[in-house]
């Protein structure tokens, strides 16, 4: 019980209202963790896995880059998504987090 009250005082959301984003970090499957990185209407969702000293993150790339329906169709240029990953890793940094990248972003149609 102790370590999910641990757990739960580390994750959390970080919300930027100057810039109009926030970022949730949530369970899935633990050590499984759902970012989930929101920018006006539009959502994007990146998986992540909490590695032994519930410190580390790993971010997989592969499931970054792209929004959530409806607006999945939406290409998001490199510039935007080096922004969009720079947030999402300082909120995790804010998180207490220290996120590691793994897996490669897939380049934009």
């Amino acid at each position: 019980m102790a370590i999910l009250r641990f757990l739960r005082a580390h994750f959390g959301r970080y919300i930027d209202k100057e810039l109009g984003y926030s970022v949730r970090v949530t369970y899935k499957n633990f050590p499984g963790m759902n970012i989930q990185y929101v920018e006006g209407p539009r959502t994007m969702n990146v998986f992540g896995e909490l590695m032994a000293n519930l410190k580390d993150l790993d971010v997989d790339l592969r499931t970054f880059g792209s929004w959530e329906p409806p607006y999945q169709s939406e290409v998001i240029d490199i510039a935007h998504r080096e922004v969009v990953l720079a947030r999402i890793v300082s909120a995790l940094v804010y998180m207490r987090l220290v996120a590691r990248l793994t897996g490669r972003v897939a380049e934009p149609p």
